[in-house]
């Protein structure tokens, strides 16, 4: 079973005496988006090459009610007219050619929830992202009417009434809070909170044992040494294999600034 729940063992003091830790899990945001266009097939199977231990893919709902992995933003650099991804029918969509935008041999096309589910779901754990405002409820009311034939997904978003919506599903739906400004009190029920990695350099926040803290933009060594000092269970990377590659020069530098730091690389 795919868990994307379960924190590694943390112990210690917040600022280092006899401090305790281990790596976090590195998800990719949005795929390998600096080899293929983000939230395509192409970047998510680049991003486990790459190392990725989990994948977070933007969740759109199209005008004709099609759940597709793409976010306002691609809508917007194609220049269609719409500026949303829920003003556009898929009939259009899935006729793009991305490669005319971000460059390519081969056609590369916006991809259905679908899809993303029976390529990568039973191999790591899936995020699904969810657009801001009215349109997350819009999204979670379509994934009610889904069958994902995975055992666990996790919704992300800031919306609180998006996070509180049931879906009659048979997997294990985990729910991560990802405010817009820091919240003084979580919604009940979360199993995750997603916060700036570069936000928590000031310390770790107060939540519960059985909540999960997720550092989000992890691409520098500022965002990277700040997710791993408030002690991150996961972390979001467009720069998967980057960060790979730097947590082992991070932790030794940890060890020398705050004293013993376990490592699980």
């Amino acid at each position: 079973m795919i868990n994307t729940c379960t924190s590694p063992p943390v112990r210690g003091l917040k600022h280092g005496v006899g401090l305790q830790t281990v790596r976090p899990r590195i998800y990719s945001d949005q795929g390998a988006s600096s080899a293929w266009p983000p939230n395509t097939l192409e970047a998510f199977e680049e991003a486990l090459r790459q190392g990725a231990e989990g994948l977070v893919l933007d969740v759109g709902l199209t005008a004709d009610r099609t759940l597709i992995a793409c976010n306002d933003r691609l809508i917007r650099a194609l220049a269609l007219g719409p500026r949303k991804v829920s003003e556009v029918d898929w009939s259009t969509l899935r006729e793009l050619d991305l490669s005319a935008i971000f460059g390519g041999a081969r056609p590369l096309r916006i991809p259905r929830l679908e899809q993303v589910w029976e390529a990568f779901g039973d191999r790591v754990p899936l995020v699904l992202r969810l657009p801001h405002r009215s349109a997350s409820c819009a999204v979670m009311e379509a994934l009610a009417h889904v069958d994902p034939q995975v055992e666990e997904f996790a919704i992300l978003t800031g919306n609180v009434r998006a996070l509180r919506m049931p879906l009659p599903t048979e997997a294990r739906v985990l729910r991560y809070y990802s405010p817009s400004s820091p919240a003084k009190d979580l919604p009940p029920n979360i199993h995750g909170l997603a916060l700036p990695a570069l936000g928590l350099r000031s310390g770790k926040p107060r939540i519960g044992g059985n909540v999960t803290l997720v550092g989000l933009g992890c691409n520098s060594m500022a965002s990277a040494n700040a997710a791993l000092a408030s002690q991150c269970a996961i972390v979001l990377s467009e720069r998967p294999d980057w960060l790979r590659q730097r947590l082992p020069t991070i932790v030794p530098r940890m060890r020398g600034e705050w004293g013993h730091v376990s490592q699980r690389l």
